[in-house]
């Protein structure tokens, strides 16, 4: 089996429910945040247009989006699956 593509089916879930909120969060810190000096593409100049029409920025949003993942399953997903052993499931007969 392929290392990397396992290591991403561990982290799907993860990937799959951050994936809006990373859209969010990429779009208000670059363009549209109301603190002066946080709108850092708009500041130096940088069109919109430019950036969002391109084949970079889906490609900077998977690999943004797998990254905030893989941190997401090692630090907050494994240690709760790993309480499991400590609830152990019993079948109703």
């Amino acid at each position: 089996m392929n290392p990397v593509l396992d290591r991403i089916g561990k982290i799907s879930y993860g990937a799959y429910v951050l994936q809006g909120v990373i859209v969010g969060w990429f779009y208000w810190w670059f363009w549209a945040a109301p603190i002066p000096g946080y709108r850092v593409l708009a500041w130096i100049g940088v069109d919109s247009s430019a950036l969002f029409s391109s084949h970079f920025t889906p490609i900077c949003f998977v690999l943004l989006n797998l990254l905030i993942a893989e941190v997401s399953f090692r630090y907050l997903e494994s240690p709760i699956n790993s309480l499991k052993a400590q609830f152990p499931y019993v079948r109703n007969k």
